[in-house]
């Protein structure tokens, strides 16, 4: 009779054990669960800044691109209204041609087209 006693008491103890491992396995599961929906969503994060990153550096160097650009233009710009200025000083000392500015406008458009 102890002995069967005993043995439902271990039994039981046992099936306590059981249950109780059930649980913290349902637990750990549900945790998981949570940490992979968590690790996924911060991947995701982290994606779209490094594809921000990507995009910004494009447009920084789309910007030196523009910024070189109008420089070149500004070079240009300056070296032609030199010439010019050289081309009104010669016309003027060889032939006693004065330009005017709404004369060098018509002409300039004239080019331009």
């Amino acid at each position: 009779m102890k002995a069967k006693k005993k043995k439902e008491g271990l039994q039981e103890k046992f099936e306590n054990l059981l249950e109780m491992e059930t649980h913290k396995n349902l637990d750990t599961e549900f945790h998981n669960k949570i940490w992979a929906v968590k690790q996924r969503k911060l991947w995701e994060a982290q994606k779209l800044i490094i594809n921000q990153r990507r995009m910004i550096e494009g447009l920084k160097e789309g910007v030196y691109q523009l910024i070189a650009h109008n420089m070149r233009l500004e070079s240009s710009k300056g070296h032609a209204e030199a010439v010019f200025e050289k081309a009104k000083q010669v016309l003027f000392e060889e032939c006693n041609i004065i330009l005017s500015n709404v004369f060098t406008f018509l002409m300039l458009k004239k080019l331009i087209k």
